[in-house]
Formats: C-alpha cells, structure tokens, sequence
C-alpha cells in the first residue's frame, strides 16, 4: 500500500470530479432498459488523474496478496476492483466520507455491470427487460427498490456499513471477505433477473418488433458506450429529462429564477425551500426527479404547450388530483422526494412536524421548481 501511496501523484480535483462524473452518468444510464455501464474508459481516466498507470495497479496487486491463498483467485487479482478499493482506502485515510462511498457505488456499479454483460451476451431486448422487471417478486432487490440504480445504491451502503473498518485499516483477510460478499450479493440479484429475463424471452412475453436478437461487430463497439441494444421506440422524453438530471445532480446547478416563481406561487417560506433545493442534489434522488418529470411530460401532445399558459393549468391539474387507479402519479411522486429528502436529513428532522399546509406548500413548491427547470432549459 505505502509502495503505490508513493508512486501516485493525487490531484484530489480531478479525482473527485472524474469519480461524481462517472457515477452520475452510470446511474443516470440504468433508468434506461438494457444499459450496462461501460468502466474502460472511466478507469483510464482515474488512473490519468493519479498518475498511476495499470501495470502500477497490477503490481500492486501481486504485492498485496502475495504469499496468500488469494493470489489464486481470480477476484481478487482483478487490478480495477483493487483500484477502487486503494481509492476507497486513500479517501478514508483522508477523512473524506462522500468520496469514499462515490467510490463504493462505482465498484458496485462495475460488478453489476460485468455480470449483467456475460448474462446477456447476444443481446438485449429493452421491451422484455423492462417487463421482467415488472414481473418480479416483491422481494427480488430490483423490485423492492424499485430500480437497479437504486439496488446499487442500497448494496453500496451495505458495503460500508459492513466493511469501512477493514478497507480504513486494510486488513486483508477482511478485504477479502469484502471482495468475495460485495460480487455475491449483486451476482444473486442479475442472475435471478436473467432467469426471469429469459423465461419471457423463450415464451414470446413483452417482445416487439424490434430485431435485437444478435449483436452485430458494429453493435458491440457501440455497447462500449454503455448500450447493449437500442430500441426503435426510446422514449423521446429521455432527450429532454437527461440534460436537466445532469444539471441538478452531477453539476448541482441551482436555478435562482425557477426557484423565486416557485417561491411565489407556492407561498413556501424561503429558507425551507432551499434546504430542500440544496438536498436536492444528492445522487440518491435521480431517479425520483427523472419519475417527476416524465410524468409531468407523459399524455402531452404537444411539447411547446409546456411554455406558455398552459403550463401553469397543467401543474394544477396535476396538483389537485386526489384520487387515481394508477399507483404512479405526479402529486405522490413528488410528495414522495419531499418524504425522503426530509427524512435523510437532521436538518430537515421537525418537517413532519409542521402543519399539513406547510408541507403542502413544501411539495407544491418541488413541483413548480422541478417543472420550471426543465420548462426553462426546453423553452
């Protein structure tokens, strides 16, 4: 460890930013059917900005397990998961709690990517993907959290919860352990999905028209760009939502007009509503924005209505449902974040608190400033 501390030239900026960057984009990516995050290029980019290169890392490695039963395994001798996990171990030593876990979730990330690969290797269909999802027991990860970006984000927390002690102090029979736990409990999850995948698959369930059954040469250099297949039908609201999670999330981009509308439309007090805008960044909530705003688009005919007057008849009547068949709805879904937001905060710990007219204006107030962001940034 001390050997490669030595041989790295840390530029803790680039670092930092290199790692949110990827991340954001990774998670963003699994909202999609049939994405599996590319890693290549992001540990290139990691190792330009330490100065190390991989026969560096792979050295490394040979050090670390030497004269240990683990220089056998495979695993273990994978040079970017030891990368990460040096990573993990430099921000720790550094006191730098949200690197750390940045770090976690893109180890996860890259597991569940690899095992995701080799389960579909002659390609994807994003109509059968999306249905398996759905079909799944209600105590399958990918259900229960109700997305696999959000599984990742869940496995990743138990990871540090679990094992922060032993990658701060590197004690390698843990680190061990780590490696063997972390694979495992993602590797349970894809392949209990692919069982279920390839179940609708062979019955004809959920497939369309859409020939994705084999990868061509072409095909798979564009899977390097994070897509295994594409499908024909993508939803063009994706083009619209994508530039404005990017925006919140990965360059954490406050919009100081839409949030004084918002303001006043909703008589919100201001200093509640920019700790919520200022929480708002947190890579937890992306995919709850994303849910936000397709169903704010979801039904429209015509996307320029959203400029004019009519976008304001659109979010009262989006505002004043109070009872629908569907399970998913804007109201709730923004009701929703609101929940989670003041629940995973201590700032926000007396929000249950307040009178039901205070958090109705809390939620009334998400939902103009979300909306107004993406009305803003289209219009």
């Amino acid at each position: 460890m001390q050997t490669l501390l030595q041989q790295a030239k840390i530029d803790d900026v680039k670092l930092i930013k290199e790692i949110n960057t990827n991340v954001a984009k990774s998670l963003s990516g699994m909202s999609e059917p049939c994405f599996f995050p590319p890693h290549k290029a992001h540990y290139s980019s990691l190792l330009h900005a330490t100065s190390l290169t991989d026969y560096d890392i792979k050295q490394f490695v040979k050090r670390t397990w030497k004269g240990r039963k683990e220089i056998a395994f495979k695993l273990h001798n994978d040079p970017q998961s030891m990368f990460y996990i040096f990573l993990m171990h430099y921000f720790l030593k550094k006191r730098n709690m949200n690197s750390y876990k940045s770090v976690m979730i893109l180890f996860m990330i890259r597991y569940y990517s690899n095992l995701a690969n080799k389960s579909f290797p002659y390609g994807c269909k994003p109509d059968v993907f999306k249905y398996a999802l759905n079909i799944l027991t209600k105590t399958h990860l990918f259900f229960r959290e109700k997305s696999i970006s959000n599984t990742i984000f869940f496995l990743s927390t138990e990871m540090v919860r679990l094992w922060t002690d032993a990658i701060k102090n590197w004690d390698l029979d843990r680190i061990s352990k780590f490696i063997q736990d972390s694979r495992n409990r993602i590797s349970q999850s894809v392949k209990s999905f692919a069982e279920t995948y390839y179940r609708i698959s062979d019955s004809g369930g959920g497939i369309s028209t859409t020939k994705t059954d084999v990868v061509s040469d072409d095909e798979k250099e564009a899977s390097e760009n994070g897509f295994v297949s594409t499908s024909q039908d993508a939803d063009p609201r994706e083009s619209i939502i994508d530039p404005i999670i990017k925006k919140i999330i990965l360059y954490r981009t406050f919009d100081q007009h839409s949030f004084d509308e918002a303001k006043t439309l909703s008589k919100v007090n201001p200093e509640l509503a920019k700790v919520f805008c200022d929480k708002l960044t947190n890579l937890k909530y992306s995919n709850n924005i994303r849910m936000i705003l397709k169903l704010f688009l979801k039904d429209l005919v015509n996307m320029n209505s959203i400029c004019g007057k009519q976008y304001y008849e659109r979010i009262k009547v989006l505002m004043t449902i109070k009872r629908t068949k569907s399970e998913i709805y804007f109201k709730k879904e923004v009701q929703t974040l609101i929940d989670m937001i003041a629940k995973d905060n201590r700032q926000l710990k007396n929000y249950t608190t307040l009178t039901t007219q205070t958090q109705f204006s809390v939620i009334l107030f998400m939902a103009f400033y979300l909306t107004m962001f993406l009305k803003k940034t289209y219009c």
